[in-house]
């Protein structure tokens, strides 16, 4: 559902900029696309760590996600030229095109993403992890604290702590 309110954001603060014509009109999009991009950006963390395949290489699948987020950043200055050429006359350059094109694919995007937003919301609210299926997960407020690195040591025994690793059958 997030995903949708930042593209709806997103889509204002485009039409906003598409047809200002003067600096603070142009201020106000900017200032409505703002938490259009902290919307998307919750809610693209929280899937991505809901479908980690594997806790353990978190650090090499969310490298990846942010590779692919760098992707629109490398492109879309490749794009814009030819958008801004469409329907331009005597000089003058169609940036208003630019942003609507903005505004539709954010709203595509926003719609793309929310099934799968909307699937994770519902796992969350009936506490299944999607690390381990049929396993549950509770919220952070519902988990115990864990036990100081101290205690879990003392509970392992004096041949843990000397540094010798004893293990008894």
């Amino acid at each position: 559902m997030f995903a949708l309110i930042g593209a709806l954001f997103f889509v204002a603060g485009a039409i906003v900029e598409a047809f200002a014509y003067s600096f603070p009109t142009l201020l106000i999009g900017s200032v409505l696309m703002q938490p259009a991009i902290a919307f998307f950006s919750a809610v693209d963390q929280a899937i991505v760590l809901a479908v980690l395949p594997s806790r353990d290489e978190a650090g090499r699948y969310i490298a990846v996600v942010q590779f692919a987020h760098k992707l629109p950043s490398a492109i879309a200055p490749l794009i814009a030229p030819f958008i801004i050429a469409i329907g331009a006359t005597d000089g003058e350059k169609n940036y208003t095109l630019l942003y609507l094109t903005g505004a539709g694919l954010a709203l595509i995007g926003g719609l793309v993403v929310l099934p799968a937003s909307s699937r994770c919301a519902e796992r969350w609210a009936k506490g299944v992890d999607p690390q381990r299926a049929g396993s549950s997960m509770k919220a952070p407020h519902q988990r115990r604290p864990r036990r100081s690195k101290r205690r879990r040591i003392h509970r392992m025994g004096a041949g843990y702590r000397r540094g010798r690793l004893h293990h008894h059958p």
